[in-house]
């Protein structure tokens, strides 16, 4: 399977997934992709801390200063740096690839594609992206016009 999503869609692509109820087979190949997505996250959460390690700010004994959601914050000089370069990692198109099982891919599209869940804000963004990345076909489903 290969799916090609920006970095930052695949927390909430993650967090859409794990709504839809599933059963059996179908709940199976949306667990393997959430795991491909949670390992893509994984490398992300890396990058991140060695930006932080980057522009961090840091108390006299040049410890990152933690705030207490187990974050840490930015020095305020580096602040703009920061949210820039955060910025293009998370606008950064990560490419998924990795070999599950023959009728992964549209056994995902079809879930995608069948989906009966009302979806709003983050939802709606992650389920478009995951429909476009996948190049899940709704015209299929489209009634036949009068006259045909």
């Amino acid at each position: 399977m290969k799916i090609e999503l920006q970095n930052k869609v695949i927390a909430p692509s993650i967090t859409l997934l794990r709504k839809i109820p599933l059963s059996g087979y179908r709940s199976l190949g949306r667990t393997r992709l959430v795991k491909l997505l949670e390992a893509k996250i994984t490398e992300i959460s890396e990058v991140e801390q060695g930006m932080i390690e980057d522009y961090g700010l840091r108390d006299i004994n040049d410890k990152l200063v933690a705030n207490g959601n187990g974050s840490y914050q930015i020095d305020p000089k580096k602040a703009a740096e920061w949210r820039t370069d955060h910025g293009k990692l998370m606008d950064e198109t990560a490419v998924i690839e990795k070999g599950t099982y023959t009728n992964h891919e549209s056994d995902i599209r079809d879930i995608l594609k069948h989906l009966k869940l009302d979806l709003t804000d983050a939802d709606g963004d992650a389920y478009l992206a995951l429909c476009d990345a996948l190049k899940v076909k709704f015209e299929d489903d489209k009634p036949e016009k009068e006259g045909k």
